[in-house]
């Protein structure tokens, strides 16, 4: 059985995805320093690069991230991907933080 390095963090929290010029909506329903899960209405390709837009306090915590997992969840007509942070901001840390404390 594979182990993750990093503790999954469940959440609940609406967030906003732009991929080129399109914008769309998921629910992040985990995460962790070294990727997310999220929640959509829509497909994505696997590789497919975007930006994550996280409402955390005051700002929006932008992530950009790659899709690395795909899941059809055909009961709730959504879709699931898997993404990976291309880079680790600070915001996104202590987001990641918040959300374990409150946990």
């Amino acid at each position: 059985m594979e182990r993750r390095y990093y503790k999954r963090l469940s959440t609940a929290k609406d967030i906003i995805l732009f991929s080129g010029n399109s914008i769309r909506f998921g629910t992040l329903t985990n995460c962790s320093a070294n990727g997310m899960y999220i929640k959509t209405l829509i497909s994505l390709p696997l590789d497919s690069l975007l930006k994550v837009i996280i409402p955390f306090r005051e700002e929006m915590v932008k992530v950009p991230v790659k899709v690395v997992r795909k899941e059809r969840d055909d009961h709730y007509y959504s879709e699931g991907i898997g993404v990976e942070p291309l880079t680790l901001t600070k915001e996104y840390l202590q987001f990641v933080i918040k959300t374990n404390l409150e946990g």
